[in-house]
């Protein structure tokens, strides 16, 4: 899997793009049950052949006291704070290239 994230990362950036950001959503699952999760999102996160910088939203929601907050009851999906936490997230990234841009 990481070999293929680092073809990915290279043929977007080979298309054009500046960045590519890499980001897996975890499921409540991941968090709830921790007991029974082999771990593949730390382990795609941190893995040394691929090379695309990690929007770790695993890190953020595992170090959450309550995980179950940002999805929506019964459901896999987020709800409006699960969001909000992406958005910030991803526009935190944003700003910080941003301002790399306008350095150089």
């Amino acid at each position: 899997y990481a070999a293929n994230l680092a073809q990915i990362y290279q043929h977007y950036l080979a298309e054009g793009f500046d960045e590519v950001y890499f980001a897996i959503i975890p499921n409540p699952a991941t968090l709830l049950q921790p007991a029974n999760y082999n771990n593949l999102i730390p382990v795609l996160e941190n893995h040394p052949a691929s090379k695309i910088p990690v929007i770790s939203l695993y890190t953020q929601l595992k170090q959450s006291p309550g995980p179950r907050q940002y999805f929506r009851a019964g459901d896999t999906h987020w709800n409006n704070k699960g969001i909000q936490m992406w958005l910030a997230m991803v526009n935190e990234i944003l700003a910080q290239e941003s301002k790399k841009g306008l350095q150089n």
